[in-house]
């Protein structure tokens, strides 16, 4: 039991990877369908939200300051 709980953090954080892969490296589907019309820059927007997830991603993995990463991300 005691592997399985922990195994569920690293599920979690690395279940953001396919986000991160949509939003950096299938800009054109994501900006089509979700980021509506009326945002201005919506690559940016899109980018900037695929780095964000991966900063998430690199900080739990690390260690460091990953609650804060955590906090900023449900924000």
């Amino acid at each position: 039991m005691e592997i399985i709980l922990k195994s569920g953090k690293w599920l979690f954080v690395y279940s953001f990877s396919y986000y991160v892969f949509l939003h950096l490296f299938l800009a054109d589907v994501g900006v089509k369908k979700y980021v509506p019309g009326y945002f201005p820059f919506p690559y940016f927007i899109n980018y900037l939200t695929g780095i964000c997830l991966l900063l998430f991603i690199i900080s739990c993995t690390i260690g460091k300051l990953d609650q804060l990463a955590a906090l900023l991300l449900a924000i």
